[in-house]
């Protein structure tokens, strides 16, 4: 038995110890990177449900939320986030304001990585329909920020959830910033995985990374592990089992 758990581990020591440090390096500061866009994303959406808070405010309160999640389970952090961002809105139901927002970057988000599940299958590393989970998620919120549009604020506090989507529904625009950022936090994301699996050594590092960020946002969203521990790294380990099957079986 010691036998066989130690293996695995001389293993990946081995492969960490022969990975090249200036791609780590470099998919550190794009995490980095990730980290401060989805940051300005929430300043963004708060932005439209009539707060303001500074940049660094922001980022602040974005990475105690991220810093929770990495300790403790059931995505505490999301809930520590929505607490401290609604801090920067008035009124004794901002708490219900705010909640309204990780719904709101989740659905951008979901809807950019269905583009992210498109290109990967245009080069045919992924099947297409795999970006209709994504591509449903992004239509569910144009089709609710349409019907929040064209009503009226609520008096019940759960209709004070739905203020971000009210402000897209009746200016759209407004949404590009949120937008944006989320696609600069995607980019970097990709580009930070991509350079983590060229320091390892892996064929095709940019396909690679355009399947494993949407896997590693799946299972960030089923899990509820601190920091996604066990269930993260088996998606990997599955996405790149799955490349290395098919280019098996096309090679002549």
């Amino acid at each position: 038995m010691p036998g066989l758990l130690t293996r695995p581990f001389t293993r990946a020591v081995s492969t960490l110890s022969g990975a090249q440090p200036l791609w780590l390096w470099t998919s550190g500061g794009l995490f980095t990177l990730a980290l401060v866009c989805s940051a300005c994303a929430w300043r963004s959406a708060l932005h439209l449900c009539g707060g303001r808070i500074g940049r660094l405010e922001a980022g602040v309160r974005y990475g105690v939320g991220s810093l929770v999640n990495s300790l403790l389970p059931g995505h505490i952090g999301g809930a520590v986030r929505v607490a401290l961002f609604s801090r920067g809105l008035a009124g004794s139901e901002r708490l219900w304001v705010a909640s309204g927002i990780p719904a709101a970057v989740g659905a951008a988000r979901a809807f950019l990585l269905a583009v992210l599940v498109l290109a990967a299958a245009g080069s045919g590393v992924l099947p297409a329909w795999t970006a209709l989970a994504f591509a449903g998620v992004g239509c569910v919120a144009v089709v609710v920020s349409a019907w929040a549009g064209r009503r009226k604020p609520g008096a019940h506090r759960l209709a004070r959830m739905f203020d971000v989507f009210r402000a897209v529904g009746r200016s759209p625009s407004t949404a590009l910033p949120l937008v944006g950022w989320l696609a600069c936090s995607v980019g970097a994301r990709v580009l930070a995985v991509a350079a983590i699996a060229a320091a390892l050594g892996v064929q095709a590092p940019v396909a690679a990374a355009l399947v494993i960020v949407p896997a590693l946002a799946v299972a960030a969203f089923v899990t509820v592990t601190p920091a996604g521990i066990g269930v993260t790294s088996g998606a990997v380990a599955l996405v790149l089992h799955a490349r290395a099957s098919m280019r098996r079986r096309l090679s002549p």
